[in-house]
């Protein structure tokens, strides 16, 4: 994922989320959240780049620009991944949970 034109991946590790710049190797920002971080991913949505961690508590959809919480869903996410056509992928206990983004038909793609 891009974000301001440079490549950049999330790392997790308590309550703690960290955005990476993959050419330098250092932390661009850091956020933090309100549960354990297990797990994180990172993609686009609606050409916004997000994060998106899990624990326990449910799984949080983040702006990775200003580090807000997008979106919080009440499905714990102990394994995240980002499909080929950047659906949103959550692995929960013994189930699998498929996201996949829908246009709201009101020509602003769904954001």
């Amino acid at each position: 994922t891009d974000l301001d034109r440079r490549p950049v991946a999330v790392v997790c590790g308590g309550r703690m989320v960290r955005v990476l710049d993959l050419a330098t190797g250092t932390t661009r920002a850091t956020f933090a959240s309100h549960q354990h971080v297990e797990s994180a991913a990172c993609t686009t949505v609606g050409g916004r780049p997000v994060a998106v961690t899990g624990g326990n508590r449910g799984t949080q959809i983040w702006d990775l620009a200003t580090g807000t919480e997008l979106a919080h869903l009440e499905i714990a996410g102990h394994a995240l991944g980002i499909g080929p056509a950047q659906e949103i992928v959550i692995g929960s206990g013994p189930d699998l949970v498929v996201m996949q983004r829908r246009s709201s038909g009101r020509g602003d793609n769904g954001a």
